[in-house]
């Protein structure tokens, strides 16, 4: 077998209680951007579900590992700068407009409850980190497929 470690972002739900409210609201200021922009946002997958996809797929999980995440008033900032950068490209610059203030005003009203909060930190979701190995397949193959080599090619035998 082999090993494999799997890192990865717990999504944000869609509604969280105050000041973490916040981190939702710029989360999806920050993906209306990226995606008016033109661009592709990248998608977490929550761990019990890559869990289940590794189970399902041949490996057993060792370990699992959360990390709690502590936003700021920097790393809020800091996305949402991504959102700012993306308003040039906008089809409209009215829109791009209205949604610099949009930033904006959610920059202040973060920035305003963080520095209120113990640490000026907020505790919402979660990294983590999944340790798992390839178990052997029942014909003594390696992992799912048969691992390596077991692709049989089959030629013409004259």
């Amino acid at each position: 077998g082999g090993m494999v470690y799997i890192v990865g972002l717990e999504p944000i739900p869609d509604a969280a209680e105050y000041p973490n409210s916040l981190v939702v609201e710029m989360t999806k200021l920050r993906d209306a951007c990226i995606l008016l922009a033109g661009h592709r946002c990248y998608r977490e997958y929550p761990m019990e579900w890559v869990v289940r996809q590794l189970e399902g797929k041949g490996f057993r999980v060792l370990e699992t590992v959360k990390m709690p995440i502590l936003y700021s008033e920097a790393s809020i900032r800091r996305q949402l700068n991504v959102a700012r950068k993306k308003l040039p490209l906008f089809s409209s610059q009215d829109m791009a407009n209205s949604m610099a203030k949009v930033i904006d005003d959610l920059d202040a009203r973060a920035g305003k409850a963080l520095r209120s909060c113990d640490n000026q930190r907020t505790k919402f979701g979660f990294d983590y980190i999944i340790a798992a190995e390839l178990l052997p397949s029942p014909s003594g193959n390696e992992g799912p497929g048969g691992g390596a080599g077991s692709e049989a090619v089959q030629g013409n035998e004259e």
